[in-house]
């Protein structure tokens, strides 16, 4: 590209983006303004900060909605202060955490801090930026984020975008190019587009994709920066140089671990980024992490170390060729593989651009996925089972070759995930919790929540999709879903358990309610778990009301979530039935428990304070219920003999148990039913 080609496309360019920056203040204006009630001078000043040219780098203003970027400069203006050292923030979803971190630099260790945190999550990105005023936003992704929308004019760039990268890996004889471009994560050419230097961050991770793919070691490159140009065709800062490692196959350990170098060598980090690069038929994923450091630290020694050990090996423990490869993957190899299919699976339900030809076409291809008989089952291998069961009821239909049907049959309503917050022997940590929503057409979603170790995102989705179709079976009239804590009960003492299912119920508060969502218990969440959820739900109700009674202003954080006030009057009327106008309702549930606990008792079952009686043994109840009437059926029918033959007494009460069925209850009542003894 000459000069004066590139400086046509900087010059549209700047114009796009003026424009598309514009749009995005006026979005973000609106939403201080109406939902978090700021007032339109405070409002003004703060956004004429916020997105000046040279506070934040253009590209996070293209790669967050205004939704998110309102919430961000809300907890930075509003409630983070001196006494904090962070605050964080989900963002919708739940597919990322955001924190907002009061030091500029990150003081040995800091950033390592937060990754620990987050080992278990599944992380497959992250960015840290620092504002002009010193503040860290630092925001870690799991998989299956959605796109942002483009223009057709963004639309057409990416096109551009994309052809030079081919350019490029033809020139230099490269075997995985489109692998690579496959590979991309969902916003990233969003982000590229809008955030134009030389050479393109693109390219440098396509060298590095293709050299990591082929290597069994660490990928490491450093370069100075001085040498690139930024968006506005201006030398970069002369004092930083970048460190890039790049890792086949890189697990839980990789990015720890470089930062661990880093801290030991006592290394401030100006700011570091973090992607995965995963093909849906390659076998191998590449993580790649960007590190910019001033320029005068000598980093020799870590390039060194970095270069000394294999890829996917924890450089805390040893070298290369010393033994058995270290790998703290988990689940590891195949596990991982198949959770990441299953993950993208669920994750093509809610991507716009696919239609139902290609929704049913990739679940044709996800069941023919299934582990083979001869391999061990695996958690992720019953989500394929269950799929594979409803082709067969569709089969039985003739609707299996049906793709509108069978997209609307499968689809989902919500995919709801936290990062609820554990304090252990092992310091602070987040764990997986999942709250996923099938069907709500024949009534409000209804399932269960596990708690344990083995809990995994297919896992809940399949179980809330089965639950849509048993209680339709038995004409409950509810739809399905699903819950689940990855957690391990064992490894926490009661206090610190308390802790985080009060957190988890916070989390899990604003994805259920009685009008729309009720949980209820399952493996590993008894009674004793649930009342302390309850508390945490109680809680969160009390917050709600006091915004929407004019008690609270602005916004509440419940859990790791921002909740505006126009948010609460929603919460309130559409999950719990309540009238945000009735100031008499609103006024008992912020000053009496009592009603509070009513109010919210309807939210959860399970509970040994305002709870159903036999609740806690309805399971076991219930399968002993359909024990007895199938092998009674069986015994009626002659095609079952017991040891010892019933008398006709004890005949003639099977006969009357056996005819009981709904039309029987609902006319005669549960104590009339039976009839006579």
């Amino acid at each position: 590209m000459n000069a004066t080609e590139r400086r046509f496309d900087l010059d549209s360019f700047h114009v796009r983006r003026k424009q598309a920056m514009r749009r995005k203040r006026v979005a973000v204006q609106r939403l201080l303004e109406d939902s978090y009630r700021m007032q339109y001078a405070d409002v003004e000043k703060i956004l004429d900060t916020y997105f000046a040219p040279d506070f934040l780098p253009n590209w996070y203003f293209h790669s967050n909605s205004a939704d998110e970027i309102g919430n961000h400069i809300f907890i930075i203006t509003q409630l983070l202060n001196a006494r904090t050292d962070y605050l964080r923030q989900v963002g919708a979803g739940g597919k990322t955490i955001t924190y907002f971190i009061n030091v500029g630099r990150d003081f040995p260790g800091k950033m390592l801090v937060l990754v620990e945190e987050n080992v278990g999550m599944d992380i497959c990105s992250f960015d840290t930026v620092k504002t002009r005023s010193g503040i860290r936003i630092v925001t870690m992704e799991r998989r299956g984020r959605g796109r942002l929308e483009l223009s057709d004019d963004e639309r057409i760039e990416i096109s551009g975008v994309l052809d030079e990268v081919r350019r490029h890996g033809s020139e230099n004889g490269y075997d995985y190019t489109e692998e690579f471009i496959s590979s991309l994560p969902p916003n990233y050419m969003n982000e590229e587009i809008n955030s134009i230097t030389y050479p393109r961050r693109i390219i440098r991770h396509l060298d590095l994709y293709e050299a990591a793919m082929k290597s069994d070691a660490h990928v490491v490159r450093r370069r100075d920066t001085e040498s690139e140009l930024d968006d506005d065709n201006e030398k970069l800062e002369r004092c930083e140089q970048r460190l890039a490692v790049a890792c086949r196959d890189a697990g839980e350990s990789f990015v720890p671990s470089v930062l661990q170098l880093l801290k030991r060598a006592d290394v401030n980090m100006n700011r570091s980024y973090f992607d995965t690069f995963e093909h849906e038929s390659l076998e191998h994923s590449v993580g790649i992490l960007s590190i910019y450091l001033k320029s005068e630290i000598d980093v020799s020694d870590i390039v060194s170390t970095l270069e000394r050990y294999d890829a996917g090996a924890d450089f805390a423990a040893r070298p290369a060729g010393g033994g058995e490869r270290a790998s703290t993957d988990s689940p590891a190899g195949g596990g991982r593989r198949a959770a990441k299919s299953v993950a993208k699976f669920f994750g093509m339900w809610n991507d716009p651009e696919r239609n139902d030809a290609d929704r049913a076409a990739r679940l044709r291809r996800f069941i023919a996925e299934r582990v083979a008989g001869d391999s061990p089952p695996d958690a992720e291998s019953y989500p394929r089972t269950v799929f594979a069961d409803f082709f067969d009821a569709a089969k039985l239909l003739g609707i299996d070759r049906n793709d509108r049907i069978v997209a609307k049959l499968i689809a989902f309503d919500a995919f709801e995930e936290f990062w609820v917050e554990t304090a252990g022997r092992d310091g602070r940590r987040n764990c997986r919790g999942f709250r996923v929503k099938h069907n709500a057409a024949r009534g409000p979603y209804f399932g269960g929540i596990k708690i344990d170790p083995t809990v995994s995102f297919g896992e809940i989705a399949a179980t809330s999709f089965m639950n849509t179709w048993k209680c339709a079976r038995v004409d409950v009239p509810f739809g399905g879903a699903m819950g689940g804590l990855c957690l391990d009960v064992r490894s926490y003492r009661t206090e610190e358990l308390v802790d985080t299912l009060a957190n988890f119920g916070r989390e899990l508060f604003l994805a259920t309610g009685p009008m729309r969502d009720v949980a209820g218990g399952d493996i590993g969440c008894g009674p004793r778990e649930i009342d302390v959820m309850f508390e945490g739900f109680k809680s969160a109700l009390r917050d709600l009301a006091m915004m929407a009674y004019g008690l609270k202003r602005g916004v509440a954080f419940i859990g790791n979530s921002v909740v505006s006030t126009e948010r609460a009057r929603v919460i309130l009327r559409d999950y719990f039935g309540i009238d945000y106008h009735d100031r008499a309702v609103l006024r008992e549930l912020t000053a009496s428990e009592r009603y509070l606990e009513l109010v919210t008792a309807a939210q959860i079952v399970g509970k040994t304070v305002d709870g159903i009686a036999g609740c806690r043994n309805a399971t076991g109840r219930g399968m002993g219920y359909a024990l007895l009437s199938l092998v009674g059926r069986l015994y009626l029918e002659d095609s079952w003999q017991p040891g010892e033959d019933l008398d006709t007494e004890e005949r003639n009460a099977l006969e009357r148990a056996l005819a009981i069925d709904r039309a029987a209850l609902v006319e005669a009542g549960p104590n009339e039913a039976l009839g006579p003894a």
